[in-house]
């Protein structure tokens, strides 16, 4: 019987942390992700934000941007968030930089 109830609770806890991490979590962020304008709409959107190089964050004027991934550093989805307001201001795809190509690939 203790073999039973040890099953039963490993199997619950299984099934929770299953359906909480596997399900939910990753949609909501591709989802923000795309909800972000990219660079060229962001730039288009607001032409006041822009000073030669310099794009200024339209929340609170700050000129610098980190550029992160969605979920961890090396996620392929980047997005530009200010320092100062930690606003998220556009989005960015690795793989539109490098022609599509997947990075680190070898031609051929």
């Amino acid at each position: 019987m203790d073999h039973l109830m040890l099953f039963v609770i490993v199997a619950v806890f299984a099934i929770f942390y299953w359906v909480y991490y596997t399900g939910s979590r990753k949609g909501a962020c591709t989802t923000s992700w795309e909800a972000l304008p990219t660079r060229a709409q962001y730039l288009a959107a607001h032409p006041e934000a822009v000073d030669g190089d310099i794009i200024f964050c339209i929340h609170c004027g700050h000129h610098q941007q980190l550029e992160v991934g969605v979920v961890h550093q090396a996620d392929y989805r980047r997005q530009h968030i200010c320092p100062r307001c930690k606003q998220a201001l556009y989005r960015d795809e690795e793989q539109e930089e490098s022609g599509g190509e997947t990075v680190g690939s070898r031609p051929g």
